[in-house]
């Protein structure tokens, strides 16, 4: 099979499906949930209905590793179920297609994505490389590589904020 594109909410508030006709689009229930004004509904039920678009739910297992992934990339403590649920679909078809592309303006999304091997594509251009982030207090300098279930400093109580770690390139599939 050819390429799978994984799309999100903010994709579907848009007029990108229609730009590439030939391809096959996935996405979770959490997502089309999030879809509530009348033209988007309109697009979805329209994507649905000629066979364009596909709803799956996440798997437990693909759920777990995605979770794992962005807490090592420092992304969990920004996603919400919805955008968990989403990699964990694009996770799940990775094994049926030779291609599964992440397709999301939403950085945090692609950054995981990214990090567990899928292709990602954001549409806004403003994906340019991966991030690893840290917490850093703001009050007392600690740092945490690992980010805590918490986001308050296990030293003084302040609440930590996200700075980047490190860059690496990152391999573009457009």
């Amino acid at each position: 099979m050819g390429r799978l594109f994984v799309v999100d909410t903010g994709i579907l508030f848009s007029n990108w499906p229609w730009k590439y006709p030939e391809h096959e689009m996935l996405t979770s229930n959490a997502v089309l949930s999030e879809i509530q004004n009348r033209p988007s509904k309109s697009r979805v039920e329209t994507l649905l209905s000629v066979g364009r678009l596909h709803v799956d739910l996440p798997s437990a297992t693909s759920m777990a590793r995605v979770r794992d992934a962005s807490r090592k990339t420092g992304d969990l403590s920004v996603l919400s179920d919805v955008d968990i649920g989403l990699i964990a679909v694009a996770l799940d078809h990775a094994e049926k297609h030779s291609q599964v592309i992440v397709v999301s303006t939403d950085l945090a999304v692609l950054n995981t994505a990214s990090s567990l091997g899928l292709g990602i594509l954001d549409p806004s251009g403003r994906m340019r490389e991966r991030r690893r982030w840290v917490l850093v207090c703001p009050a007392c300098g600690h740092v945490e590589t690992v980010p805590p279930e918490s986001l308050e400093c296990p030293v003084c109580g302040t609440l930590m904020r996200r700075r980047t770690k490190s860059r690496s390139s990152l391999h573009r599939n457009t």
